[in-house]
């Protein structure tokens, strides 16, 4: 990580207790800037909760 906020990078997991097959599923993403945490976090979640719930 950089001390420039333009340059930053981020990553995410989700874990869903409840997922494909009644196991734990897991995702992760990676992303940079101008992507920034609350948007990307966010989209991971509505991914999880509509992709990996069962």
């Amino acid at each position: 990580m950089t001390d420039e906020p333009e340059s930053s990078e981020g990553a995410a997991i989700c874990k869903v207790e409840d997922g494909p097959g009644g196991s734990s599923a897991f995702a992760v993403i990676t992303y940079k800037m101008p992507n920034v945490s609350a948007r990307m976090v966010q989209l991971l979640t509505d991914f999880c909760n509509a992709e990996l719930k069962h």
